[in-house]
């Protein structure tokens, strides 16, 4: 039922598979000992491609796993720690070599996002949280230049470490830290952006809503337990996996998706539950932001010539004179300082509970009219919420790709057993754009808020001074021991001469005197 000695018609590459690999044990007995229970799709056809024999040579290794009595040369996908000697540890290391050097692009290309990413997100953690005078949206981009701190310092290092040592990534620990930090930091990014969307949203489209001082760090509270609570399931599902070799008997080991879970559907729903996320937060974030702007429009393209029909009250002169004073310094010092959108209401409260049963005077209507409509259509779209927008078309764009790719992995087998290193390396560096979303963010700030370069350029300057004035006092300390010594030098020199001169004259004394006794 198997003839094995028809094999020797295949391609050479292929004879080397069933003689040397697959059918050793069988061969070497004169005749094939297959087990009757094997399926027969190991058999040769003449016809049979050796991509169509490569297929029923797979099959006949999965069935031939838990197949009692099968040869041992059938059951080599069943990694044996015991041939893992000293040379085959050097083989694993000399293999991991070869597949860094494959994936050397993706390596510096997340070696320069890690060094970019740590750097800018410290400088916006400092910048943000020295400044004296926080706003409540100040809290959203601290707890996310948090997150992409961790991200960058964290994760990164683990996804270039994995790449680096492909088959002998042996600790557990580090493993579980690396894919949970990776999932538990996208997700906490991801749900802040949705909060970030709902507060900026309440803000513009619900300003007579009353707002807490505190609701900004709440959101940021909710976002992290949430991201960090829907990332724990990666702490039973990533692991070492066994990695069979080609022609050996041992197994390299790789942190990915763990071999008891690897055809599971815990395995597929979790995925499953991420791809909602993602496409939850994508309509979340396109819902809330095509609201805002619907209502900037509306507010903008009203009638301006209208006057609100509270206004045709008394009115009070002083009192309407002060609130329009009011709300003018107020609206300058808005457009000069103010970070957060604006949508008067506190003015316009005010000035209508100040003019109700007053004097009337038509001028004063007329003019407290046209402030009153010009403050009830200020609905403007400010620095923040643009940063905002920016930041959140980012996080779209950057995972985007990444989640393509794994879909197209997960599903498309001609993807799975490719074996252009050219594609892989494509593939490894789109499924990796993602980390550019934690490096990004604060090229946005920098770009779009003028007060964030004005104090990156006072950071500079701040530490350029310091290290100035670290160096000058290090050189002045420098020359004044070198100063004290030489001066010790001196103070020896001139004892000495000193001691030399009273030598020489006691012994041109001591001469003088001979002299004189001999006279």
């Amino acid at each position: 039922e198997y003839p094995i000695p028809e094999a020797v018609s295949i391609r050479k590459h292929i004879t080397m598979n069933v003689t040397d690999f697959l059918f050793t044990t069988a061969v070497s007995a004169g005749e094939p000992r297959m087990p009757p229970k094997l399926p027969a799709l190991g058999t040769y056809q003449k016809g049979d491609s050796s991509l169509t024999f490569g297929k029923k040579i797979t099959h006949l290794f999965d069935s031939s796993r838990n197949t009692p009595g099968a040869p041992h040369s059938l059951s080599l996908f069943s990694c044996n720690d015991s041939y893992l000697t000293p040379t085959a540890y050097l083989e694993l290391d000399a293999l991991s070599d070869d597949r860094a050097m494959t994936y050397l692009p993706v390596i510096l290309f997340l070696g320069v996002i890690m060094i970019f990413g740590i750097l800018g997100n410290l400088l916006v953690l400092y910048i943000y949280c020295s400044d004296s005078k926080r706003k409540p949206a100040n809290n959203f981009i601290i707890t996310m230049a948090l997150f992409d701190f961790l991200a960058c310092g964290i994760a990164i290092p683990l996804d270039i470490y994995d790449m680096r040592f492909h088959y002998t990534f042996f600790n557990h620990v580090a493993c579980k830290a690396f894919r949970y930090s990776e999932s538990a930091f996208t997700n906490a990014s991801s749900f802040i952006l949705i909060l970030i969307a709902i507060d900026r949203y309440l803000k513009i489209c619900k300003p007579l809503l009353p707002e807490s001082p505190n609701r900004s760090k709440l959101m940021c509270t909710v976002a992290t337990v949430f991201g960090f609570v829907i990332a724990a399931p990666t702490c039973l599902l990533f692991g070492i996996k066994r990695k069979q070799i080609y022609l050996r008997k041992y197994c390299g080991f790789d942190c990915t998706v763990s071999d008891e879970y690897r055809n599971t559907k815990f395995n597929k729903y979790y995925y499953a539950l991420l791809l909602a996320l993602f496409f939850i937060t994508l309509f979340t974030l396109i819902g809330f932001y095509l609201r805002i702007w619907i209502a900037i429009r509306t507010r903008r393209n009203s009638v301006i010539g209208d006057r609100p029909s509270v206004i045709h009250s008394s009115v009070k002169s002083n009192d309407s004179k002060d609130s329009r004073r009011s709300f003018t310094k107020r609206k300058r010092n808005q457009s000069s300082t103010s970070d957060d959108d604006v949508f008067v209401k506190s003015d316009s409260k005010q000035m209508l509970n100040n003019h109700q049963s007053c004097t009337p005077r038509k001028s004063r209507i007329d003019r407290i009219g046209s402030s009153v409509t010009t403050m009830i259509g200020n609905v403007r779209c400010t620095r923040t919420t643009k940063i905002f927008i920016a930041v959140s078309i980012a996080f779209i764009a950057c995972f985007l790709p990444s989640i393509t790719v794994n879909l197209l992995q997960a599903n498309v087998k001609s993807i799975q057993m490719t074996k252009s290193d050219v594609v892989k390396v494509i593939l490894k560096l789109l499924a990796r754009v993602h980390f550019v979303n934690h490096a990004i963010n604060p090229l946005i700030y920098s770009y779009l808020n003028v007060n964030f370069r004005n104090q990156c350029a006072k950071a500079y300057k701040r530490l350029v001074s310091t290290c100035n004035e670290k160096l000058y006092r290090r050189k002045a300390s420098i020359s004044s021991r070198s100063s004290r010594s030489g001066s010790s030098k001196k103070l020896q020199k001139t004892d000495s001469d000193v001691k030399t001169n009273e030598v020489l004259l006691e012994h041109t004394n001591q001469s003088q005197n001979t002299e004189t006794k001999n006279l």
